[in-house]
């Protein structure tokens, strides 16, 4: 790279190492020389020092949610950390965050709930077909303490990671996720 910054011209980046190969880098002029593992430990390193990166011998496999998206989330980061920089309240953030997700859960109950019960009409005169008799219109009955049990866990979890989400978003520092740091 020659266009940048001195640090992006004398950094080098290990990604995708073939199986067999050993790459061993030796600090000749060692001024503000760091190794960082996958950004988040730094190791200083003096003048001598010698680094060497080779496959390991074991596979990793890394458990995360289906819909995870990294980049997602750092641009989202990055959008409360700019409200953050631009002189917003903590107060402010919460409530944005609290009434955007409360407005996405209530959206998610309500259709959930319309779709069960379209589907419930859609199929009930099909299933009293197929048993050979008549089949009266359905009636809805609603299992009372269940339906309480379940939306009051719906929103203990609900709530519970909106509280993680928004105690991180908080405590991050403005300037490292602006600048693009990971934490």
């Amino acid at each position: 790279m020659r266009s940048g910054s001195r640090a992006e011209r004398n950094s080098c980046a290990l990604n995708v190492l073939i199986r067999s190969s050993t790459i061993e880098i030796t600090v000749s002029r060692g001024r503000d020389a760091a190794v960082h593992c996958d950004g988040q430990a730094r190791f200083d390193l003096a003048e001598g020092d010698r680094v060497t990166a080779r496959r390991a011998p074991h596979t990793a496999r890394f458990l995360h949610p289906a819909q995870h998206d990294y980049f997602a989330q750092r641009r989202r980061e990055f959008e409360f950390a700019s409200l953050r920089a631009m002189g917003t309240e903590p107060r402010q953030v919460t409530r944005v965050l609290l009434l955007e997700q409360g407005l996405m859960i209530t959206f998610a109950i309500l259709a959930g709930a319309g779709i069960g019960f379209g589907v419930l009409r859609l199929l009930m005169p099909y299933v009293g077909r197929s048993i050979g008799s008549a089949f009266p219109p359905p009636i809805l009955v609603f299992d009372w303490p269940a339906l309480a049990i379940s939306l009051s866990a719906i929103i203990a979890a609900s709530a519970i990671g909106l509280l993680a989400a928004l105690r991180a978003l908080l405590r991050s520092s403005v300037t490292s996720v602006l600048r693009g740091e990971a934490e």
